[in-house]
């Protein structure tokens, strides 16, 4: 699937069915049980269940996830438990730096085109 819509399938009230492989604006699916939003099914609960499997231990759990993700830890990064562990973790996988500079680089102004809306404020 194309970047750019599988991004406008993360907002508002599209939903992802799962048997039938398809995206939709339904709550229910097609055999009638209720779907979560794409962006919670696809990036909140799997944030969420690292965190859970983090913080209650379940190292084996923690490595499965990691290794599809593509993320390695050290030895001594996995001698922590709970919230240290989950903190490298969380650092390992989704890098706070790049998605601010991310962030920055597409959602802000240059400094050029923000002076002519900032002088006069001046």
């Amino acid at each position: 699937m194309d970047v750019d819509k599988l991004k406008e399938k993360f907002w508002g009230e599209w939903r992802f069915d799962v048997k039938a492989k398809k995206f939709t604006t339904n709550e229910l699916s097609e055999e009638g049980k209720p779907m979560k939003r794409t962006f919670c099914e696809f990036i909140l609960d799997p944030i969420q269940r690292v965190i859970n499997m983090c913080l209650t231990d379940e190292i084996d759990k923690v490595k499965k996830f990691l290794e599809t993700m593509n993320v390695e830890l050290s030895p001594e990064q996995w001698d922590l438990r709970e919230k240290k562990l989950c903190k490298v973790v969380l650092h390992k996988w989704l890098d706070s730096a790049d998605s601010l500079m991310d962030t920055i680089a597409v959602h802000l102004p240059s400094p050029k085109v923000s002076q002519r809306y900032r002088t006069p404020l001046l």
